[in-house]
């Protein structure tokens, strides 16, 4: 769940320690759901980009594991989807981040992206891009 100034409210039980403090090593006898947390937006996770020999960019995440989920990875971005890359990159690190699931072959339906755009899950937790699984979008040539 998202706040008006684009923070991600995450409930304290889908948290660990490690991530914030104030998050009880040892599990409470009864469920305590009233406490949330916020989470800055890509506090915990960062955006990179490098670029390809295609001439666009490689935009992908580092971070996601601590959520427990895939990071991102969008290969041959042209420059004039490079903000809406992040814009997707942002979406997607907000709904995993509250507990949300990314469906492989789930297919992009942004109007600032061109069509086409499909996520396949890959990698693995020894990947040393990553040092973890995720989701692979490619941009298909000559866009």
């Amino acid at each position: 769940m998202l706040s008006a100034d684009g923070t991600a409210l995450v409930h304290a039980r889908r948290l660990d320690h490690d991530f914030c403090p104030a998050v009880p090593k040892t599990p409470r006898k009864k469920p305590h759901h009233s406490s949330v947390f916020i989470v800055k937006r890509n506090s915990h996770v960062s955006i990179l980009f490098s670029a390809e020999e295609s001439g666009g960019r490689w935009f992908h995440t580092r971070g996601m594991r601590k959520f427990g989920r895939p990071d991102l990875s969008l290969h041959d971005v042209p420059d004039k989807y490079e903000k809406a890359a992040i814009e997707l990159c942002n979406r997607f690190i907000e709904l995993q981040a509250a507990g949300g699931r990314i469906p492989d072959g789930q297919e992009i339906q942004m109007p600032s992206l061109p069509g086409g755009l499909v996520c396949r899950h890959k990698g693995s937790l020894d990947d040393p891009d990553f040092n973890n699984v995720h989701v692979e979008i490619q941009f298909p040539a000559n866009r």
